[in-house]
């Protein structure tokens, strides 16, 4: 049996890649269609998330003009 330490200072598992943990609240419905919609995608509903999120910042980059933050 393989024990995985928490390691909270870093919001990570020991050999995980340095990401953060994100928790957010969601209507048990929304969330039940939105992993149906993953896995047909071929992803893990946090991965189908991140993919989403990922998409409309590049987009908002994209519409965004030089100089403005």
């Amino acid at each position: 049996m393989i024990i995985s330490q928490f390691l909270p200072e870093h919001g990570q598992f020991p050999g995980m890649s340095k990401t953060k943990l994100l928790n957010i609240r969601i209507d048990p419905e929304l969330k039940k269609k939105a992993k149906k919609l993953a896995e047909a995608d071929g992803r893990s509903l946090s991965n189908w998330v991140i993919k989403l999120i990922s998409s409309k910042v590049k987009e908002a980059e994209r519409e965004q003009k030089p100089g403005e933050d």
